[in-house]
């Protein structure tokens, strides 16, 4: 037995279907293909859809089809093939899932001079995302955010204590896997602590002006008048 091909899947969403193929070829007649997953012989089903033809050619080409497609589908999946000399041959195929963001990230913070800023990130994928987090063009330190994770999913909080006004920025959290990347983008505005004040000092400025144009002027008037 000769393996020909086989085909695996990346998605980039959790919708539909999706259809995992192998292809074998034998001098000996009678391939016979099964599909397994974590050692259990996958059968056709509501979940599942099997369907193996003759290429004509001594051969035989399996497409197994995964119904309604969801996060705990991905993985890796063993297309097996046997022919009537009891010669067998397997291949790994599997289903891969770029980063998915979990939830809706808040994208805009505007923050005074002072406070603690925490960003919160989420995705999903297979393999498990790896994350970094960035400022501007600059690769964080993994000491300022911390990350958990399950099977399939991953979450991450950047935390900045005290902002000063130089962590102003465009903060991405990225998540990475095998199968391709996902950026989320944070815009953290920080300004001083004394901007609530900034409308009444300018209206106190106002006043002074006008009062030291008054004083300025209401002499010459003065004068004039005389």
């Amino acid at each position: 037995i000769q393996l020909v091909g086989s085909t695996n899947q990346t998605l980039s969403s959790l919708t539909g279907n999706t259809t995992l193929s192998c292809s074998f070829t034998s001098n000996v007649s009678g391939l016979n293909v099964v599909w397994l997953r974590d050692n259990i012989t996958i059968s056709s089903s509501s979940k599942y859809s099997i369907i193996s033809v003759d290429d004509g050619q001594d051969g035989i080409i399996s497409n197994l089809t995964v119904i309604n497609v969801n996060i705990s589908d991905a993985g890796s999946y063993i297309c097996s093939a046997t022919d009537q000399s009891q010669v067998s041959y397997l291949t790994i195929v599997s289903i891969l899932v770029k980063p998915i963001e979990i939830g809706e990230t808040v994208d805009f913070y505007r923050l005074t001079v002072g406070n603690s800023l925490r960003i919160n990130c989420a995705a999903l994928g297979y393999p498990l995302p790896n994350v970094i987090w960035k400022k501007g063009d600059v690769i964080l330190s993994n000491t300022t955010y911390n990350t958990s994770s399950s099977l399939y999913n991953v979450t991450t909080t950047l935390s900045v204590i005290k902002l000063k006004y130089t962590d102003r920025a465009l903060y991405s959290c990225i998540f990475t896997n095998e199968a391709g990347n996902h950026t989320e983008v944070v815009d953290v505005r920080v300004i001083s602590n004394l901007a609530p004040l900034w409308p009444a000092i300018g209206i106190l400025c106002e006043f002074i002006v006008a009062g030291i144009a008054y004083i300025t002027y209401r002499p010459i008037n003065i004068k004039k008048a005389n």
